[in-house]
Protein backbone atom coordinates (compact mmCIF):
# COMPACT_ATOMS: atom_id res chain seq x y z
CA UNK A 1 0.00 0.00 0.00
CA UNK A 2 1.48 3.25 -0.60
CA UNK A 3 -0.09 6.86 0.19
CA UNK A 4 0.33 10.66 -0.37
CA UNK A 5 0.26 13.14 2.19
CA UNK A 6 -2.92 14.92 2.34
CA UNK A 7 -3.48 18.52 0.94
CA UNK A 8 -4.33 21.86 2.74
CA UNK A 9 -7.95 21.30 1.74
CA UNK A 10 -9.15 17.47 1.51
CA UNK A 11 -12.59 16.97 0.39
CA UNK A 12 -15.03 16.31 3.11
CA UNK A 13 -18.17 14.71 3.84
CA UNK A 14 -20.70 16.56 3.10
CA UNK A 15 -19.28 18.18 0.02
CA UNK A 16 -20.78 17.68 -3.69
CA UNK A 17 -19.52 15.15 -5.72
CA UNK A 18 -20.89 13.94 -9.61
CA UNK A 19 -24.52 15.92 -7.85
CA UNK A 20 -24.15 13.17 -5.21
CA UNK A 21 -23.26 13.88 -1.60
CA UNK A 22 -19.75 12.70 -0.82
CA UNK A 23 -19.46 9.15 1.71
CA UNK A 24 -17.78 10.54 4.85
CA UNK A 25 -15.94 7.57 5.69
CA UNK A 26 -14.08 8.79 1.98
CA UNK A 27 -13.59 11.88 3.14
CA UNK A 28 -11.76 10.56 6.55
CA UNK A 29 -9.25 8.67 4.12
CA UNK A 30 -8.57 11.66 2.41
CA UNK A 31 -8.24 13.52 5.51
CA UNK A 32 -4.91 11.47 5.76
CA UNK A 33 -3.60 10.83 2.31
CA UNK A 34 -4.68 12.50 -0.92
CA UNK A 35 -3.96 9.14 -3.18
CA UNK A 36 -3.33 5.82 -2.22
CA UNK A 37 -2.73 2.45 -3.94
CA UNK A 38 -3.77 -1.13 -2.66
CA UNK A 39 -2.44 -3.98 -4.10
CA UNK A 40 0.67 -2.90 -6.24
CA UNK A 41 2.33 -4.97 -8.77
CA UNK A 42 -0.94 -8.04 -7.61
CA UNK A 43 -3.24 -5.54 -9.46
CA UNK A 44 -5.16 -3.68 -7.32
CA UNK A 45 -6.66 -0.29 -7.37
CA UNK A 46 -5.78 3.29 -6.80
CA UNK A 47 -7.89 6.12 -5.32
CA UNK A 48 -8.10 8.85 -7.58
CA UNK A 49 -5.79 12.27 -6.64
CA UNK A 50 -7.73 14.87 -4.99
CA UNK A 51 -6.39 18.13 -3.74
CA UNK A 52 -9.89 19.27 -3.41
CA UNK A 53 -13.28 18.33 -4.10
CA UNK A 54 -12.79 19.64 -7.74
CA UNK A 55 -10.51 17.24 -8.61
CA UNK A 56 -13.30 14.65 -8.03
CA UNK A 57 -15.74 16.43 -9.35
CA UNK A 58 -13.68 16.79 -12.68
CA UNK A 59 -12.40 13.17 -12.02
CA UNK A 60 -16.04 11.81 -12.26
CA UNK A 61 -17.22 13.97 -14.65
CA UNK A 62 -14.35 12.23 -16.80
CA UNK A 63 -15.21 8.48 -16.12
CA UNK A 64 -18.71 8.70 -16.34
CA UNK A 65 -18.81 10.18 -19.80
CA UNK A 66 -21.42 7.81 -22.21
CA UNK A 67 -22.98 6.40 -18.97
CA UNK A 68 -26.59 5.52 -18.46
CA UNK A 69 -28.40 8.13 -16.56
CA UNK A 70 -29.41 5.39 -13.70
CA UNK A 71 -26.01 5.51 -13.02
CA UNK A 72 -25.16 9.24 -13.51
CA UNK A 73 -27.58 9.80 -11.30
CA UNK A 74 -26.35 7.13 -8.30
CA UNK A 75 -22.76 6.39 -8.40
CA UNK A 76 -19.43 8.62 -7.24
CA UNK A 77 -16.41 7.28 -8.64
CA UNK A 78 -13.56 7.07 -6.22
CA UNK A 79 -10.87 4.36 -7.36
CA UNK A 80 -9.80 2.47 -10.27
CA UNK A 81 -7.64 -0.46 -11.65
CA UNK A 82 -4.59 0.17 -13.55
CA UNK A 83 -4.60 0.63 -17.13
CA UNK A 84 -8.32 -0.98 -17.46
CA UNK A 85 -11.73 0.90 -17.37
CA UNK A 86 -13.20 -1.03 -13.96
CA UNK A 87 -13.46 1.63 -11.12
CA UNK A 88 -14.83 1.52 -8.10
CA UNK A 89 -18.00 4.04 -7.24
CA UNK A 90 -20.20 4.53 -3.91
CA UNK A 91 -24.17 4.74 -3.94
CA UNK A 92 -25.54 8.14 -2.26
CA UNK A 93 -28.84 6.46 -2.29
CA UNK A 94 -28.11 3.30 -0.03
CA UNK A 95 -26.33 5.21 2.61
CA UNK A 96 -27.64 3.39 5.95
CA UNK A 97 -28.11 5.95 9.01
CA UNK A 98 -24.58 6.80 9.66
CA UNK A 99 -24.28 8.23 5.66
CA UNK A 100 -21.89 5.50 5.04
CA UNK A 101 -22.29 4.35 1.70
CA UNK A 102 -22.29 0.86 -0.25
CA UNK A 103 -19.48 -0.03 -3.05
CA UNK A 104 -19.83 -1.52 -6.01
CA UNK A 105 -17.12 -1.84 -8.92
CA UNK A 106 -18.35 -0.68 -12.48
CA UNK A 107 -17.83 -2.81 -15.58
CA UNK A 108 -18.41 -0.28 -18.45
CA UNK A 109 -17.00 -2.44 -20.84
CA UNK A 110 -20.10 -3.90 -23.39
CA UNK A 111 -23.20 -2.76 -21.26
CA UNK A 112 -22.88 -0.29 -18.02
CA UNK A 113 -23.15 -2.63 -15.14
CA UNK A 114 -22.40 -2.68 -11.34
CA UNK A 115 -21.32 -5.46 -9.12
CA UNK A 116 -21.96 -4.61 -5.40
CA UNK A 117 -19.18 -5.43 -3.29
CA UNK A 118 -19.35 -3.72 0.44
CA UNK A 119 -21.71 -2.05 2.64
CA UNK A 120 -19.44 0.66 3.23
CA UNK A 121 -16.03 1.95 2.33
CA UNK A 122 -14.30 0.58 5.60
CA UNK A 123 -15.80 -2.73 4.75
CA UNK A 124 -14.34 -2.67 1.21
CA UNK A 125 -11.07 -1.83 2.56
CA UNK A 126 -11.12 -4.94 5.03
CA UNK A 127 -12.62 -7.13 2.39
CA UNK A 128 -10.00 -6.05 -0.39
CA UNK A 129 -7.25 -6.90 2.38
CA UNK A 130 -8.83 -10.77 3.35
CA UNK A 131 -8.36 -11.15 -0.50
CA UNK A 132 -5.29 -10.17 -0.69
CA UNK A 133 -3.98 -12.46 2.61
CA UNK A 134 -5.87 -14.84 0.53
CA UNK A 135 -3.55 -14.53 -2.61
CA UNK A 136 -0.59 -14.05 -0.67
CA UNK A 137 -1.18 -17.71 0.69
CA UNK A 138 -1.71 -18.84 -2.63
CA UNK A 139 1.50 -17.59 -3.79
CA UNK A 140 3.30 -19.21 -0.70
CA UNK A 141 1.99 -22.79 -1.41
CA UNK A 142 2.43 -22.24 -5.08
CA UNK A 143 6.42 -21.11 -4.74
CA UNK A 144 6.73 -24.26 -1.88
CA UNK A 145 5.34 -26.75 -4.66
CA UNK A 146 7.61 -25.47 -7.74
CA UNK A 147 10.37 -25.82 -4.86
CA UNK A 148 9.48 -29.25 -4.30
CA UNK A 149 8.95 -29.87 -7.77
CA UNK A 150 12.40 -28.65 -8.72
CA UNK A 151 14.34 -30.51 -5.61
CA UNK A 152 12.50 -34.03 -7.47
CA UNK A 153 13.13 -33.18 -11.30
CA UNK A 154 15.41 -29.84 -11.58
CA UNK A 155 14.71 -26.32 -13.04
CA UNK A 156 12.22 -26.79 -15.77
CA UNK A 157 13.95 -27.22 -19.72
CA UNK A 158 13.93 -23.45 -21.21
CA UNK A 159 10.95 -23.26 -23.30
CA UNK A 160 8.89 -25.60 -22.08
CA UNK A 161 5.21 -26.03 -20.39
CA UNK A 162 6.42 -26.07 -16.74
CA UNK A 163 8.51 -22.99 -17.56
CA UNK A 164 5.54 -20.92 -18.68
CA UNK A 165 3.61 -21.76 -16.47
CA UNK A 166 6.41 -21.07 -13.53
CA UNK A 167 6.51 -17.27 -14.83
CA UNK A 168 3.09 -17.50 -13.38
CA UNK A 169 1.81 -15.63 -10.05
CA UNK A 170 -1.57 -17.25 -8.31
CA UNK A 171 -4.04 -14.09 -8.79
CA UNK A 172 -7.32 -13.97 -6.68
CA UNK A 173 -10.12 -12.30 -9.50
CA UNK A 174 -11.73 -9.80 -6.92
CA UNK A 175 -14.63 -10.02 -6.35
CA UNK A 176 -15.23 -12.83 -8.61
CA UNK A 177 -13.21 -15.45 -6.86
CA UNK A 178 -14.07 -14.21 -3.34
CA UNK A 179 -17.94 -14.54 -2.66
CA UNK A 180 -17.93 -16.24 0.29
CA UNK A 181 -15.73 -12.67 1.88
CA UNK A 182 -18.14 -10.72 -0.22
CA UNK A 183 -20.63 -12.99 2.12
CA UNK A 184 -19.39 -11.19 5.54
CA UNK A 185 -20.88 -8.14 5.12
CA UNK A 186 -24.26 -9.09 6.67
CA UNK A 187 -25.57 -5.31 5.96
CA UNK A 188 -24.47 -5.76 2.51
CA UNK A 189 -25.76 -9.13 2.33
CA UNK A 190 -29.41 -7.67 3.76
CA UNK A 191 -29.52 -5.04 0.98
CA UNK A 192 -28.94 -7.99 -1.69
CA UNK A 193 -31.63 -10.13 -0.59
CA UNK A 194 -33.84 -6.60 -0.27
CA UNK A 195 -32.70 -6.41 -4.19
CA UNK A 196 -31.63 -2.65 -3.81
CA UNK A 197 -28.87 -3.18 -6.01
CA UNK A 198 -30.74 -4.65 -9.43
CA UNK A 199 -30.96 -1.51 -10.88
CA UNK A 200 -27.21 -1.21 -11.31
CA UNK A 201 -26.81 -5.14 -11.84
CA UNK A 202 -29.42 -5.00 -15.22
CA UNK A 203 -29.39 -8.20 -16.94
CA UNK A 204 -25.67 -9.36 -16.45
CA UNK A 205 -26.59 -12.75 -16.04
CA UNK A 206 -22.77 -13.60 -14.76
CA UNK A 207 -23.46 -10.76 -12.11
CA UNK A 208 -26.83 -12.74 -10.76
CA UNK A 209 -25.72 -15.86 -10.92
CA UNK A 210 -22.27 -14.57 -8.73
CA UNK A 211 -24.56 -12.86 -6.48
CA UNK A 212 -26.37 -16.26 -6.05
CA UNK A 213 -23.00 -17.30 -4.26
CA UNK A 214 -22.77 -15.07 -1.96
CA UNK A 215 -25.94 -15.60 -0.99
CA UNK A 216 -25.75 -18.92 -0.60
CA UNK A 217 -22.44 -19.00 1.23
CA UNK A 218 -24.40 -16.24 3.80
CA UNK A 219 -26.40 -19.16 4.33
CA UNK A 220 -23.78 -21.42 5.33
Amino acid sequence: MEFEQPSLHPPRAGDMVGGLPFDPILAAVYARSRRMAFGGESGGFYLYRADGVNDLVDENEQVRQGWPEAFRASLSVFAGEPALLYCFATVAGLAGENGAQPVVKVDPYEEVVAIPIASSVDRFFETYSHSLERQVELIREDAGFRARLEAEFGPPAPGSLRELQSEHTPRINFPWEVPDLIARDEPLVRLLRAGRFDFLMGGCQDIHKWVGKVLAAART
